[in-house]
């Protein structure tokens, strides 16, 4: 990854708060979606801002868990 690049995760992190800081300050939505939004929001955005080589850790256990290891 280039420096100034962000991945893809702090990316939707980043748009998930912005979403949900305007559905707060324009809209009369639930406080259930937008509790959702927020979490949703904090865990991406650690997600996207971990190093490099936790990233890849993280991405690997996941690949597994799901796919049994075969890449």
């Amino acid at each position: 990854m280039r420096n100034g690049d962000m991945r893809k995760e702090l990316k939707f992190g980043l748009a998930f708060n912005a979403l949900a800081l305007l559905l707060q300050q324009f809209t009369n939505a639930p406080e259930l979606v937008k509790g959702f939004l927020l979490g949703m929001a904090i865990c991406l955005m650690l997600i996207g801002i971990l190093p490099e080589k936790s990233y890849q850790r993280i991405k690997e256990y996941k690949r597994s868990m799901f796919y049994g290891g075969k890449q």
